[in-house]
């Protein structure tokens, strides 16, 4: 009998490291994704042309570049801490420790980092867009 429960608790395990593994990739891949965004968006900003010279869209601008190099710091610490975090998953995958509370609290406490960027980042995204609208419509 503790032979049967313990495959099925390594099982449970296992499948919970999937999951983990999983939802770490997903935040790995959204990561790429924001940051080749906002290489476009810095191109938007680089090409000035695109917005009527004021010197409130200039401090606007200057505002949204700010942002933009912070963001792709921001991203880069997080996917440090995304690889560190799938590096662990790894090794607790390969252990035969039937235990995987190590590491949880790691894991979910950088879930929680990239959940809090990732709505931090839709609403730098939302301000950025309706600024480029509020200056496309102020052209004439």
């Amino acid at each position: 009998m503790t032979l049967h429960m313990n495959a099925k608790e390594n099982h449970a395990n296992q499948s919970e490291l999937i999951e983990k593994h999983t939802e770490t990739v997903d935040w790995l891949s959204s990561s790429i994704l924001w940051k080749s965004e906002l290489q476009d968006l810095q191109k938007m900003l680089d090409e000035r042309s695109a917005f009527p010279v004021t010197r409130k869209n200039d401090v606007d601008a200057d505002h949204f570049q700010l942002m933009i190099r912070h963001n792709i710091d921001e991203i880069e610490k997080l996917r440090n801490k995304l690889r560190n975090d799938e590096t662990m998953l790894a090794k607790l995958m390969e252990s035969k420790d039937d235990s995987i509370t190590v590491g949880s609290d790691e894991h979910t406490n950088t879930m929680r980092q990239v959940e809090s960027f990732s709505k931090a980042y839709r609403q730098f995204r939302k301000e950025f867009f309706e600024f480029t609208l509020k200056t496309k419509s102020h052209e004439g």
